[in-house]
């Protein structure tokens, strides 16, 4: 597996805009708005970690693109990093991690009920943030986005703990409109609206074109499932660049893409052995090594490679067809090409 193209790209573009990035960082730290100990703890787990502020590249790169250059580009970012911020803190309850980016999770210092309300109260400071823009249809972006990421998780939710007659009916046709709708509102939503709120604030000082404004939302919502997608094989493959315990997803009985495909491809012994361990608990765990050597023996991870190539390959076309083929640009085009060869 390549790792170094995506983290060169990425690094390449945190580079030249470490200026603007050292800006956003202290303005999250500036605006947090509470000096009390849990909050802040909360913050400074996710803020100090190995976080590549992934978020704030794309806001401020995106910003950029469009030609915004106000101060607000900064507070964009700060949007941007809250909201995902405050996403990790709940998401490591839900899940019952117990790391978070090589640390220890917040939950399990502080307890549930704490991550879950300092998240609400981060949240709160990115809303009260988004206020200030004074723009509806920044305000619509992302109370679209927040919504949709909660959707994801309950969807993702009700599928738990999996149930022998739901899967063994499973059709390709089902898995892909669930998983897709899951990737796209848990992952891709936010990056969606990172990518469009520059421009509609952009709009303000120019002409409005919506085409523009369209296409950087599909990109961000298709850098989010390329995203996701490869977080997903990270789950069954072993690397120094991943922060991500290995067989998370399996452990939690999570039908992502890697491993349907496999099932896809199971025969009738295999597909019976597999429904021995995969609706126990304590099974799962005893059969990790058994389903990584399925993935590799059905070629799943390829094929999830395949399927993301082709949305990368979408985007890129998406975002060069709105504005053309200039440095910026194809930075954008690179970086989302970089997470699908990251694999090769």
């Amino acid at each position: 597996m390549n790792t170094s193209d995506a983290q060169s790209r990425l690094d390449h573009m945190t580079q030249i805009l470490a200026s603007e990035i050292h800006q956003v960082r202290h303005s999250m730290r500036e605006n947090l708005g509470s000096q009390h100990s849990h909050i802040c703890a909360g913050f400074e787990s996710l803020f100090s970690s190995q976080a590549k502020f992934l978020r704030v590249v794309l806001s401020l790169w995106c910003s950029r693109l469009v030609g915004f250059l106000a101060d607000d580009r900064i507070t964009l970012g700060v949007i941007s990093e809250y909201i995902h911020m405050a996403s990790l803190l709940h998401d490591d309850v839900v899940d019952g991690a117990s790391t978070r980016r090589g640390r220890r999770a917040y939950h399990c210092t502080y307890g549930a009920s704490q991550a879950v309300l300092v998240g609400d109260y981060v949240y709160a400071r990115a809303c009260e943030l988004i206020a200030r823009l004074g723009s509806l249809e920044v305000l619509n972006l992302y109370a679209r986005s927040i919504r949709l990421m909660s959707e994801g998780e309950v969807i993702q939710l009700s599928l738990l703990p999996p149930s022998e007659l739901y899967y063994s009916q499973l059709t390709e046709s089902m898995f892909f409109e669930q998983y897709d709708h899951i990737i796209r509102a848990k992952t891709g939503s936010l990056l969606a609206a990172i990518a469009a709120a520059p421009y509609e604030l952009c709009h303000r000082v120019q002409s409005f074109d919506e085409s523009k404004r369209d296409a950087l939302y599909h990109y961000g919502m298709n850098l989010g499932r390329v995203f996701q997608i490869t977080d997903d094989m990270m789950d069954y493959t072993v690397s120094s660049h991943s922060t991500k315990p290995i067989y998370q997803d399996f452990r939690q009985a999570k039908m992502t893409l890697p491993l349907y495909y496999c099932f896809q491809n199971f025969d009738d012994d295999e597909r019976q052995q597999f429904f021995a361990v995969f609706f126990d608990d304590q099974a799962r765990i005893q059969a990790q090594d058994w389903m990584v050597d399925q993935i590799q023996k059905h070629n799943a991870l390829a094929r999830s490679l395949e399927y993301a190539s082709e949305i990368a390959y979408r985007a890129s076309c998406q975002i060069e067809q709105a504005f053309g083929s200039n440095s910026q640009c194809q930075a954008l085009q690179q970086l989302v090409v970089d997470l699908v060869n990251r694999f090769k």
